[in-house]
């Protein structure tokens, strides 16, 4: 099923005009060009919320003349107070279009709101802004003072090490204060909702969360620019609750413990949940749909698309059809996990039998499956690379999954030991520059030079070709990823490590990777794969890097995530099936 890119390329929006207060017209967001804002709210009424409709209304596009509105008013079936915030933040914020599902996709067309569906991953990421509304109350100044001070930073922190801790002079009593008022503004029905959850992850940081404050309340600066409203941004109210509780959770007190664990498993941060014992990281994706379970939705079968919208998912299955012929949805996220390029690893569950297969829900099997990450080549931006850490172009077949890459043969003869490089002393300036631009680093060199004297000239000359290479503001996503994985072997040589050279079949060396420890008196074979980005999806593209255990000439089960850097030419590539796992193809006792 294909994503509905002309869809959101002509977005239908509302337009907000002071002269016409209490009515909007429709207008057309072409390649959606015109600042938006795409409104993220649920259609449940809260308790706190009024429930009055009809002050509002729109004039619709002309059906014979594009463009050109309509004289009939349609009123519209969304709450009055919804719209009395969404159009106070449109004037503070200065910008005059916005999309809300409701008004903006036809409820009464199936193939629209199906296409919609699948392309709402388009509409907050092409938004200017986002906003979400909550319905939770601060009732009192003081609650909305220590809201201040707990997303100013002033309650806790978490340090270089990763611990958490609240800052000297934060008394339990104030600690206290801020878990309740956290307990009602998590407990809202904004967070609970599986489409709301899909549509504040594809915004990152450019979603503001209103929360009403009561009258009379005094708002701290500079949370306050929305009358009666408490504006935050998503990702640090997100960040800042998070390590709150985390640090409450690194105290002996239990009163709370359950309270803070159930809060953290709604709001908790990825890129400070996703920490494993160890140092080690798993991608994203087995988190993601997790989250989405435990959340709420309509139609079941529409987590199919909130997944593959939040996931960047480029393959997507027809939910509708398979619904209708009585396929099994977990089944159907499965599939679509694997055929969208997810990395899985005969890892500790590997020995489990069929039996255990069929009774396993899908959040424990995709959490079983997918890899641990113990050493990644990047510090910075690791949700991204963990999020597109994916097989390109992958189909079902009998005996696994085909996909199209490269296989390297690292033999053990092949190590490079960079102990001896006599390299001059690197600062912590220096290291941190280099590690941003390594095509500049001496390691880079010497290894180059290296290479030269033990006569590999072809990966010696690539090498100079990347080092010799001009680099502007911007670079490709294939350039993006050769600088990581040069990043990472200038950290290796940095600390010594060795290095062990890749062969293709019948080839010269051409690639570069660092061994464990472990493996340095053993062969070892390595898998490469990567795709470009698609657009309107991703600007990153799809990449792999794969230690594999070889069970045919071109069939491999993946063992761990390997780095290191590989120059070769893209009709080079060929078929590589990944092979089930060997409990899923065994006959059931």
């Amino acid at each position: 099923m294909e994503k509905a890119h002309e869809w959101a390329e002509d977005l239908l929006c509302l337009r907000y005009q002071p002269s016409l207060s209490l009515c909007f017209h429709q207008v057309r967001n072409h390649a959606l060009n015109s600042k938006f804002v795409a409104v993220s709210w649920t259609r449940r009424r809260s308790a706190q919320e009024d429930p009055e409709c009809g002050k509002y209304s729109m004039l619709p596009l002309s059906s014979n003349h594009p463009g050109v509105t309509a004289t009939k008013r349609v009123t519209l079936d969304i709450r009055d107070s919804v719209l009395d915030r969404v159009v106070k933040y449109l004037k503070k914020r200065k910008i005059d279009i916005f999309w809300i599902d409701e008004a903006c996709i036809a409820q009464d067309n199936p193939r629209e709101k199906a296409e919609a569906i699948n392309s709402m991953d388009l509409v907050y990421k092409g938004a200017t802004k986002t906003v979400g509304l909550l319905s939770s109350p601060i009732r009192k100044s003081i609650g909305a003072q220590l809201m201040g001070n707990l997303f100013d930073g002033k309650l806790s922190a978490q340090d270089r090490l990763g611990g958490f801790h609240f800052h000297q002079g934060v008394c339990y009593g104030t600690i206290s204060k801020v878990i309740r008022i956290l307990q009602n503004l998590v407990g809202d029905g904004w967070w609970n909702r599986a489409w709301i959850y899909q549509e504040e992850y594809l915004s990152g940081l450019r979603m503001d969360l209103l929360i009403p404050v009561n009258s009379g309340v005094q708002v701290p600066s500079p949370y306050g620019w929305v009358p009666g409203e408490f504006c935050v941004q998503a990702a640090t109210f997100r960040e800042q609750t998070t390590i709150f509780l985390s640090a409450y959770s690194s105290t002996g007190w239990y009163y709370y413990r359950d309270t803070c664990r159930q809060m953290l498993e709604t709001v908790g941060k990825y890129n400070i949940m996703l920490r494993q014992s160890g140092g080690a990281l798993k991608p994203m994706s087995a988190r993601v749909f997790a989250d989405v379970e435990q959340r709420s939705v309509t139609k079941l079968w529409d987590t199919l698309a909130i997944t593959a919208n939040a996931c960047g998912y480029r393959t997507r299955l027809d939910a509708e059809a398979l619904d209708h012929e009585g396929r099994s949805l977990s089944l159907s996220l499965l599939a679509q996990f694997l055929l969208n390029g997810e990395i899985f690893t005969m890892g500790s569950g590997h020995h489990r039998t069929h039996r255990d297969l069929l009774q396993w829900d899908i959040n424990t099997l995709l959490k079983e499956l997918q890899p641990e990450f113990c050493d990644l080549p990047i510090e910075t931006q690791q949700l991204t690379f963990l999020k597109y850490c994916r097989l390109p172009h992958v189909k079902f077949c009998a005996n696994g999954l085909k996909t199209a890459g490269h296989i390297w043969s690292l033999p053990k003869h092949a190590n490079i030991n960079t102990r001896d490089f006599d390299l001059p002393f690197l600062s912590d300036a220096r290291r941190y520059y280099l590690e941003n631009h390594p095509w500049a680093s001496m390691e880079l060199k010497m290894l180059a030079q290296r290479l030269e004297q033990r006569h590999e000239a072809e990966l010696a000359a690539k090498l100079h070709d990347y080092i010799r290479k001009a680099r502007g503001d911007t670079t490709s996503p294939a350039g993006t990823h050769m600088d990581m994985m040069a990043c990472y072997i200038f950290q290796a040589i940095c600390r010594g490590l060795q290095l062990r050279l890749a062969y293709q079949p019948g080839q010269d060396a051409s690639g570069i990777f660092v061994p464990l420890r472990q493996e340095l008196s053993c062969s070892i074979h390595v898998l490469t794969t990567w795709q470009p980005p698609q657009q309107g999806i991703d600007q990153v593209g799809n990449a792999a890097s794969l230690q594999v255990s070889l069970h045919g000439k071109r069939v491999v089960r993946p063992l761990r995530w390997i780095n290191g850097i590989v120059f070769f030419r893209n009709d080079e590539v060929g078929d590589i099936v990944i092979s089930w796992p060997p409990s899923w193809t065994e006959e059931p006792a």
